[in-house]
């Protein structure tokens, strides 16, 4: 009995120490850099090619939206201010936004045939403000906000009268808002797992002869798992 005592109280000791240090990591301040991906869902104004001649309305015959549900990776650097005594985060954050697409067949009028598709990616670049809500333990839960840019890149390619074929990109003010939960996993590891919000603004609208397209308000819904080493 007595030496399950001891092997019970070496247990114990060794979660101890190890709680301890998990702690100490989670307060640990100074330089990271990060790597993150996940999940996204884009959403927008569900917007449609349309055609302003007299003869016709829209090239809505046959459209669709496809691959909203898609993936974004990238990664960080930044400064964590713990060692200072603050519960504050900055960090600097690439993100490349999955390709998502447009496509109408056939319009509602007689000169209205043909094909147009949309292919629509996005990178990101923010500065992300983070603040921890330090729990003792090895779990961090933390709230964040972001103000950077977005590079919306669409490529359309279009058969209908009138219609032209080539790129347009658009650079744009985008912003995020978000929380989630880190977890240390040694003194220098944290896993990090969030949800976040992120607003890019309005694709280039397209003009070509009688037919115009633009996506407005294009945002994301994002489910990210990420990874930091901090120095």
């Amino acid at each position: 009995m007595k030496k399950a005592h001891l092997v019970i109280l070496a247990a114990l000791a060794l979660v101890a120490t190890l709680a301890l240090g998990t702690a100490f990591a989670a307060d640990k301040g100074g330089v990271y850099v990060g790597i993150k991906g996940g999940y996204e869902y884009k959403d927008h104004n569900s917007a449609s090619v349309q055609d302003s001649a007299a003869a016709g309305t829209n090239q809505n015959a046959t459209k669709k939206w496809s691959d909203e549900s898609g993936y974004t990776v990238g990664g960080a650097i930044g400064y964590n201010f713990a060692g200072m005594g603050l519960p504050i985060r900055a960090e600097a954050e690439y993100l490349y936004h999955d390709q998502f697409k447009y496509s109408a067949t056939n319009g509602t009028a007689a000169s209205s045939t043909g094909a147009f598709t949309s292919k629509i990616d996005i990178h990101t670049l923010f500065a992300n403000v983070y603040y921890d809500f330090k729990t003792g333990t090895a779990f961090t839960p933390y709230v964040g906000a972001g103000l950077g840019v977005a590079w919306i890149n669409q490529k359309i390619e279009s058969t209908f009268p009138g219609g032209t074929s080539g790129n347009y990109d658009a650079t744009n003010f985008a912003w995020n808002l978000g929380a989630g939960v880190g977890y240390s996993l040694t003194d220098n590891i944290i896993i990090d797992l969030g949800y976040r919000y992120t607003n890019f603004g309005d694709a280039k609208k397209y003009e070509s002869g009688t037919l115009s397209f633009q996506p407005k308000d294009i945002n994301s819904h994002e489910a990210l798992l990420g990874l930091r080493y901090q120095f």
